[in-house]
């Protein structure tokens, strides 16, 4: 009996150790397939970089940035290179660049794609940088704008075109120069009869203004583009001087007619707000009438007014662009030329006195 146990226990133990064997077996094969299957991430796509500099161009795009923008790319730059502008002529050819700064990238480029980046001859190519730029086929330095200001110090109540070009600067347009004529000096003469200018001030840009967005889109707008490429701002904002008469047109005068009994009424001042905040309009001059007064009477008669408080604009109102559009829908243009603001309704919360029910309204929009 003692032996039949025995001989079951090293049966056991032999069973065991086949058992341990086919697992280790078992273990094994799996990792091995494990392996042969799953060889981890494959390799990034090797490229190298080529960023080509113009010298002396600081209003230039920084081309460089291009750099930060490969970082976020799942690509491995193994070298960049920078060269300038004057030792890129081989590398201009090759790669058909239009402008610099420009950008290459080489390598396994195959299945890259990278936005604004065209691909050319084997690279991915970048050559399409906003003005500034340098022109390789003329070897010139494109968008670099000289800026001319007429302005007439016998109107300091005129508009500042100088800020248009404060702003252009902020919105990187280069202008490399710029330079201030009054309107009596003989260079501006000369440059008002040969562009014909009618208003002033006014500011004429060279023509590399062409080669900014900014110009190609709104120009039309704004101005002319003259035989000479020059562009000449037309359209100033008021007030401004009429060459022609000699006049300073957009100064408008503007008097209110109250009803002095109606406490409750809206102040008058807010025309004024209105019309400053929404048309920059330059008011040189303001009084109020009262309807119990003579001036006031004429007025309710002359213009048939029969609410109050409202506006009479004076006839300058018009310089202004898109006044008179505007205007169709608050008020009317009277025979003499002025304006008389009616729809008082249209200003929500205005509080008005109907000078023939003598009812007091506080207008309002909610339907």
């Amino acid at each position: 009996m003692a032996r039949k146990r025995q001989e079951v226990s090293v049966a056991n133990a032999i069973l065991l150790v086949l058992l341990f064997g086919v697992l280790v077996f078992s273990s094994y094969s799996i990792f091995s397939m494990y392996q042969a299957f799953d060889k981890g991430p494959p390799p990034l796509p090797a490229v190298e970089l080529t960023l080509i500099t113009v010298d002396g161009c600081e209003a230039c795009l920084d081309v460089k940035q291009v750099q930060g923008v490969l970082s976020q790319v799942a690509v491995n730059v193994s070298r960049t290179t920078v060269v300038p502008h004057t030792e890129a002529a081989e590398l201009v050819a090759k790669h058909a660049l239009k402008r610099l700064p420009a950008a290459i990238i080489t390598g396994e480029v195959a299945n890259l794609t990278l936005e604004n980046f065209e691909s050319r001859d084997n690279a991915l190519v970048f050559d399409a940088p906003p003005a500034p730029y340098f022109d390789p086929v003329t070897q010139v330095l494109k968008g670099r704008i000289s800026a001319t200001i007429i302005s007439d110090k016998t109107c300091p109540a005129c508009s500042n075109v100088s800020a248009i070009v404060s702003n252009l600067k902020q919105r990187n347009v280069w202008i490399s120069s710029s330079r201030s004529l009054d309107a009596g000096s003989s260079d501006a003469k000369k440059l008002v009869d040969k562009y014909k200018i009618v208003k002033l001030p006014t500011v004429i840009f060279s023509e590399e203004a062409g080669e900014y967005e900014i110009f190609q889109k709104f120009w039309s707008q704004l101005g002319t583009t003259e035989a000479d490429g020059s562009l000449v701002l037309r359209q100033v904002d008021p007030p401004f001087k009429d060459v022609k008469s000699g006049g300073v047109k957009g100064l408008v005068a503007m008097t209110y007619v109250v009803d002095a009994s109606c406490a409750n009424c809206t102040a008058p001042g807010l025309f004024k707000e209105i019309f400053q905040s929404n048309l920059g309009m330059a008011v040189v001059n303001e009084k109020s009438v009262d309807v119990s007064s003579t001036d006031g009477k004429r007025l309710l008669k002359l213009y048939g007014i029969g609410l109050v408080p409202t506006v009479v604009l004076s006839k300058d109102a018009k310089d202004y662009a898109s006044f008179e559009e505007v205007w169709k829908q608050v008020g009317t243009q009277e025979n003499d030329g002025v304006y008389v603001f009616r729809n008082l309704g249209l200003i929500d919360g205005f509080t008005y006195k109907n000078l023939t029910s003598k009812e007091v309204v506080v207008a309002s929009q909610e339907e």
